[in-house]
């Protein structure tokens, strides 16, 4: 086997059994313990990183409407996103 066919079947194998649902709730429960909602400060975030326009609200955001107002490209805009998502109160700032 392969390094490729090993990497393949091990990321198959994490898809099928759970473990990376399981790794996404680890990260999400480390990094926001108290479950709060981060909306308005990844709102904010993406106003800071430039790539959506200041009219961009919390609702936009759950709605799903963010992206479609980026003002960059996806590959920008995705790239921002996830800096924001990682830490969305200090990304871009200052």
């Amino acid at each position: 086997m392969t390094s490729d066919e090993a990497n393949a079947a091990a990321d198959e194998c994490s898809r099928s059994e759970g473990v990376d649902a399981v790794m996404w709730m680890y990260y999400t429960v480390r990094e926001n313990p108290t479950n709060a909602d981060t909306s308005q400060a990844m709102v904010a975030c993406l106003i800071r990183a430039g790539v959506v326009p200041s009219t961009l609200t919390v609702e936009d955001l759950k709605a799903g409407k963010d992206l479609e107002q980026a003002t960059v490209s996806r590959q920008e805009y995705f790239t921002a996103y996830n800096s924001c998502d990682a830490d969305p109160e200090h990304a871009y700032a200052g």
